[in-house]
Formats: structure tokens, sequence, C-alpha cells
């Protein structure tokens, strides 16, 4: 669609260069074809570019709340850091109530 749009734009101008009848009116045209194939091109990616700003926002959003459930498993990881060291040390002060029995009951 969009080449068909172009090449209606661009042949009248091309033909009349391509035959050797290319004048001041011709620089013109080709002046006028630049801006209605600018405004074109504008119109058609516009929405493009739109849509790729608004899909841009949602990976921003996405990120965010990754960065928040990141932050949050890292406090649960430094929680089971903390239990397992206090089971280290419980296991360690049964090892010594272990050892301070098996010295006495022998």
């Amino acid at each position: 669609m969009i080449r068909q749009e172009i090449l209606t734009y661009t042949e009248p101008v091309f033909e009349d260069i391509m035959a050797g009848r290319a004048t001041l009116a011709t620089k013109e045209d080709l002046n006028d074809l630049e801006r209605r194939l600018t405004e074109l091109m504008e119109k058609r990616f516009g929405s493009v570019d739109a849509r790729f700003e608004s899909t841009d926002a949602g990976f921003r959003s996405v990120n965010a709340k990754l960065q928040t459930v990141d932050t949050k498993l890292q406090s649960v990881d430094t929680r089971f850091e903390s239990v397992d060291a206090k089971l280290q040390s419980l296991d360690a002060k049964l090892d010594q109530v272990l050892a301070a029995l098996g010295k006495t009951g022998g």
C-alpha cells in the first residue's frame, strides 16, 4: 500500500526527468514531492512510533515490578541466612550438650 502511494507521488515527476523535460517546475515538483513523502512517512510511522513508546512504557513498568520482586527476594534470602545462622548455632550448642553428656555418662 505504501509502495503504491509513493509511486503515485513519484511517477509523474520522474517521468519528466527521465524524458529530459526537467525544468524549474520539475525542481519545484521535487520539493513538493519531498514534502508530501515526508508527510506520508510521518503519518504512516507516527502511529508505529506511538506504539513503540507505549510498549517501552510497559517494559519500564514491568522492570520496576521485577526490581520490587528482586528486593523482596533479597529480603527473604537475608532472613533465610539469619535462620540458617541460628540453626547452626543451635546445632553447635546441641553438639556441646551431647559431648558433655557423653563425657559424664561414660
